[in-house]
């Protein structure tokens, strides 16, 4: 029964580990997407996870080589119990919503929580009140430091880049492409779209480059969205008559173009243009998006989403509907 037990808590271990390492490759993209915004003390919580579940194994490992180990590792299961309890009522309370693969996680937990310690409450091996204490109060840091020290972490670059409700749990992405021509024929309805979004849901403008030259605009386009939000129509019509004229632009070609409209350029450094790339890559990868122009509607708090393609589909109804479901 001992080795049974032993190889059980090894295995949950172990799969509690396999969980908290899925995060690391999008296992659990939509239903998962708000809780991994949280962090513990500043920290991702599934690096959190990789290490505790690598440190229990370890523990648990050697515990029959060093028995002081035993000691720590029925603490540490102790104190994850405690920290599980309250982020599963922070799902519930503060996200709205449970993640499936923490649920796992949790429950990975109180199994090896409970294998560990029910023979403690048996006959044979009865629990001394030391023991009992040392236990209570395991849980009880595990929960306090967790209700403590979970935050939901603020993607500042990406709310850099948001136009519209900032409080919405809406997202509305429109995807497009500088040389597109369908794009091109979308751009005298962007502003329109706008208009009816932003209001009602956070809105983003995000570069898929359909054709390789875009990427030559991605650091301008950026630039109009974190430096002239209050003219960003009027130099995003400018920026794509550049585009007419050339797909590989020049920064003096762009500053006379932005001139013509009383605006000075302002470069961003290279670190934001990475940024802005890889959320563009990040969100394209998300919604599958497979051509230009898309718009895509996501509900944050549902997980629902709709997805427009073309121009033909982008209206002001279907965006209306969208955002009404």
């Amino acid at each position: 029964m001992k080795k049974f037990r032993f190889y059980f808590i090894l295995t949950v271990l172990f799969l509690g580990l396999l969980l908290s390492a899925s995060f690391f490759v999008d296992l659990c993209r939509e239903l998962c997407a708000k809780g991994a915004k949280w962090r513990l003390f500043g920290f991702p919580f599934e690096i959190f996870g990789v290490i505790f579940f690598s440190f229990l194994i370890l523990l648990h490992i050697f515990s029959k080589k060093v028995p002081i180990f035993r000691g720590f590792l029925g603490l540490g299961l102790a104190g994850a119990l405690g920290a599980e309890l309250v982020f599963i009522w922070i799902q519930k309370f503060e996200i709205g919503r449970f993640c499936p693969v923490c649920l796992w996680i949790a429950l990975m937990v109180f199994l090896a929580f409970l294998a560990f310690f029910v023979p403690y409450f048996r006959c044979k091996e009865e629990m001394s009140m030391k023991k009992g204490i040392f236990v209570v109060l395991a849980i009880m840091f595990g929960a306090f430091a967790t209700f403590f020290g979970a935050a939901e972490a603020s993607d500042s670059f990406e709310e850099k880049l948001q136009f519209g409700n900032k409080q919405s749990a809406i997202k509305v992405y429109l995807f497009s492409d500088w040389f597109c021509k369908s794009c091109h024929d979308l751009e005298a309805k962007v502003e329109e779209i706008a208009d009816l979004v932003t209001p009602k849901a956070k809105l983003f403008f995000v570069d898929y480059a359909v054709y390789p030259e875009t990427e030559n605009f991605t650091p301008y386009h950026l630039s109009l969205m974190l430096h002239h939000r209050d003219r960003y129509f009027a130099l995003r019509a400018a920026l794509l008559r550049v585009a007419e004229n050339t797909d590989s632009p020049k920064l003096q070609d762009v500053e006379q173009a932005l001139q013509r409209l009383n605006v000075a350029y302002q470069e961003i450094d290279y670190a934001d243009v990475a940024r802005g790339l890889a959320f563009f890559k990040k969100m394209a990868e998300r919604f599958d998006i497979q051509g230009t122009p898309t718009l895509v509607i996501f509900d944050t708090n549902t997980g629902q989403m709709t997805k427009l393609e073309g121009n033909e589909k982008i209206t002001k109804q279907a965006i209306l509907e969208a955002m009404r479901d």
